[in-house]
């Protein structure tokens, strides 16, 4: 059987590289993105129930390293919020529509958050909008309707998919709360909030190596069978 060509080695290994390139690469898991700042349009009565609870973890059943552990994975272990003591951010009664500003001190690539709403006070829906500098804001998604818990029971995660992959540092959530059997405003709130980054497609090297490695080594051993030999001078 007729050896390949030099030439038609080197094309085999130019075809390898390119299905390589356009074959699909596997992607990084979602981590678990938080944000190391948050602010309110109001709280109620002043506090005890402030906005940092939103970001500390405090009444999560099972806590998460940031940018380490899995977003998916996470949410998948069922994590809960538990009920009563200062772990949650509560509006006025007064403030209808209450906004929290959340600083992920950062640009991040994300594309989902999960929440877990108030047990006793959660808002009925909820807009997210997005900046770079805290000043200029991006809307992601309207006024998105949110599940209630059960009074004194853990509330379990929401998740809301953004439809797409954003960059922020800044991101704000604007709720719409509820008005009460006598027709009068009430507070709203939530446990805690958290984002997903992005997932980033990679390469796979290792992969590409074991492919084209031999490819290369052949082509080589080939071109120096085939080179013309050079007789010693007289």
């Amino acid at each position: 059987m007729k050896p390949p060509s030099y030439t038609a080695l080197l094309a085999t290994l130019a075809l390898a590289a390119l299905s390589l390139v356009a074959a699909p690469r596997d992607a990084q898991a979602g981590p678990m993105i938080g944000a190391v700042g948050a602010t309110a349009s109001s709280v109620a009565g002043g506090g005890p129930l402030v906005p940092a609870y939103t970001i500390d973890q405090s009444g999560l059943t099972q806590p998460y390293v940031p940018g380490v552990t899995d977003f998916d994975a996470y949410i998948a272990a069922a994590p809960m919020h538990l009920p009563g003591g200062p772990t949650s951010w509560l509006s006025q009664s007064s403030d209808l529509t209450p906004t929290l500003w959340l600083d992920l001190g950062a640009t991040q690539t994300i594309d989902a958050l999960a929440l877990w709403v108030s047990d006793f006070y959660p808002p009925l829906g909820v807009g997210i909008w997005v900046s770079q500098d805290g000043v200029s804001w991006g809307g992601v998604l309207a006024d998105t309707p949110l599940v209630p818990g059960t009074w004194f029971e853990p509330v379990s995660a929401q998740v809301i998919a953004f439809g797409g992959v954003v960059e922020a540092r800044h991101v704000r959530l604007d709720f719409r709360c509820p008005i009460n059997a006598l027709g009068m405003p009430a507070p709203c709130g939530i446990g805690e909030v958290v984002f997903r980054g992005a997932g980033q497609a990679v390469p796979a090297p290792t992969t590409a190596a074991l492919v084209l490695l031999p490819l290369a080594l052949l082509a080589t051993r080939q071109r120096t069978r085939h080179a013309p030999r050079r007789e010693p001078a007289p």
